[in-house]
């Protein structure tokens, strides 16, 4: 079968992460898949390139060329299938439904997070959905939303939740874990998120400030602006290719998003057996499970953040490591890549 996975961009998230997961198994399946986007780098291009799918950047910047692009590559490739991630990719690819109809092709569209307020725009956007012929949420809360709100796509709604490379993700030796800088006077947190207002950033740093001393707390991330200044608590980094060597060098990993779709940091962090800490909010309850594998906070509340910081500087070395191996135990079971592939096979 022919796919054609298209995507607004290919930075550093999540949403580029999975979509560069799905063609790599794909193509591994013997299915033969290209990757666009509308335009930028692609963060992700060493690991198409190793798995020996083809890649190309549209160049295309303006509503009106996404779709003449997205529509000269739909005629070029000939896919049975076109998946598209983010709403950029999405719009073109329904405005190429609508506009070049004698294009035959199935669309599947991936929606990547949580809609918070339903304006008219966002009822428009979905409402055009009905062009698709299946619609993925990668999580439980926005397949909820989208069935209440939208009762007539309630029957092309598929929930397929986030994979994550569990030989890549995996608890690191103890010694190396250790070898990192974490002593018995100090624990490592990083948190990985991209600098935006979803991820809660100026809340977080000011409950960082009321966090116990024992905490050394690193932020991992893309900005779209100038990096935040370093606090006295909170050290800010570039988005790192390799982050599972963060993840072997740390102690937990926090996640203090105001909403969140699934995700994928939460995910590597407990395939490489880290404790989590991150807001009650949407799915994050069905991966972390509070005193169980991490810590549960309200992301409102600067005392709530704080005193979830403060819980885990608190827990013995014991308690901290039954953690991670329910971190783990719990990834193993939930977020196999078999499983991923297999449900976005059903729909192809």
């Amino acid at each position: 079968m022919k796919i054609l996975l298209l995507i607004t961009e290919m930075g550093s998230g999540g949403a580029e992460r999975q979509l560069s997961g799905l063609a790599s198994m794909l193509t591994g399946r013997g299915h033969e898949t290209r990757v666009c986007w509308m335009q930028g780098e692609n963060f992700y291009s060493d690991a198409l390139s190793e798995a020996s799918v083809p890649e190309l950047c549209l160049n295309a910047s303006s509503r009106i060329m996404r779709m003449m692009k997205t529509a000269r590559e739909i005629r070029r490739f000939h896919p049975d299938t076109v998946i598209a991630f983010l709403d950029g990719a999405i719009s073109s690819a329904l405005r190429v439904r609508k506009f070049f109809p004698w294009l035959r092709f199935r669309l599947i569209v991936s929606e990547r997070n949580v809609t918070q307020n339903f304006t008219p725009e966002q009822n428009a956007k979905f409402r055009a959905y009905r062009r698709a012929d299946a619609i993925v949420c990668n999580s439980f809360t926005q397949t909820e939303n989208l069935r209440r709100r939208f009762p007539e796509l309630a029957g092309r709604i598929a929930t397929i939740t986030n994979f994550v490379d569990l030989e890549r993700f995996r608890p690191a030796e103890e010694e190396n874990r250790n070898s990192g800088g974490s002593t018995e006077e100090v624990l490592k947190i990083a948190v990985v998120a991209r600098i935006a207002e979803q991820k809660n950033v100026r809340r977080f740093i000011r409950a960082a400030a009321l966090a116990p001393e024992n905490l050394e707390i690193d932020w991992y991330g893309a900005s779209a602006g100038p990096a935040p200044e370093d606090s006295p608590r909170v050290h800010f980094h570039p988005a790192q290719k390799n982050i599972e060597n963060i993840y072997r060098h740390c102690d937990a990993l926090c996640l203090p998003s105001l909403y969140e779709g699934f995700p994928n940091v939460v995910c590597e962090a407990m395939a490489s057996g880290l404790p989590v800490l991150c807001s009650r909010v949407c799915d994050n309850p069905r991966l972390v499970k509070d005193g169980e594998n991490g810590l549960l906070f309200d992301p409102l509340s600067e005392r709530s953040i704080a005193d979830a910081l403060a819980r885990f500087a608190s827990l013995g070395a014991a308690t901290r490591a039954a953690f991670g191996r329910e971190s783990r135990r719990r990834a193993e079971s939930l977020l196999s890549p078999e499983v991923f592939l297999e449900s976005w096979e059903k729909l192809l």
